[in-house]
């Protein structure tokens, strides 16, 4: 195995790793957050984030594909950013959003932030590799097509 391949290896292996902790948390507070907000409670919204991060974390099992570390990045550091919102800002109900203000850490959700922030730092080495990686072969890809390009001109010439 090559370095860039157990390097991508590893980094895909820490997006799912960390969006698995991730919906863990989330579904198991889910319940305890359901009887808090008006419309829409807290125990919806971690359990739609659970659900997208356990699909994302299947999605990059299954292809590894940039749009997948993509789709990780975006869900990682959107949940980290509203839980370090919901830690330190009290911003109150918004439309049928209940006020998530909570201002205490807990071993779980220390758990989900070092989740995400994994997640999140893993999906952008990893959007960062396959840029590379196509840039590689594109690249492989134009000097072969180049070379079979003179070749076919020097056997026209004979």
């Amino acid at each position: 195995m090559t370095t860039v391949r157990a390097a991508h290896a590893l980094a895909r292996f820490v997006v799912v790793a960390g969006l698995a902790a991730d919906s863990y948390v989330h579904f198991d507070l889910a319940g305890t957050y359901s009887e808090t907000g008006g419309v829409i409670s807290e125990g919806v919204l971690f359990r739609a984030e659970a659900v997208l991060a356990l699909l994302v974390a299947i999605v990059i099992v299954i292809t590894g594909r940039r749009a997948a570390y993509i789709a990780a990045l975006t869900v990682s550091a959107s949940a980290l950013a509203a839980m370090l919102v919901a830690r330190y800002v009290d911003l109150g109900a918004i439309g049928p959003f209940p006020n998530v203000y909570d201002p205490a850490w807990f071993p779980e959700k220390v758990f989900a932030a070092i989740g995400e922030g994994l997640a999140g730092l893993a999906a952008a080495a990893g959007i960062a590799m396959h840029r590379g990686i196509i840039r590689k072969s594109r690249s492989g890809q134009r000097d072969l097509n180049a070379a079979r390009t003179q070749s076919v001109i020097t056997s026209d010439s004979e």
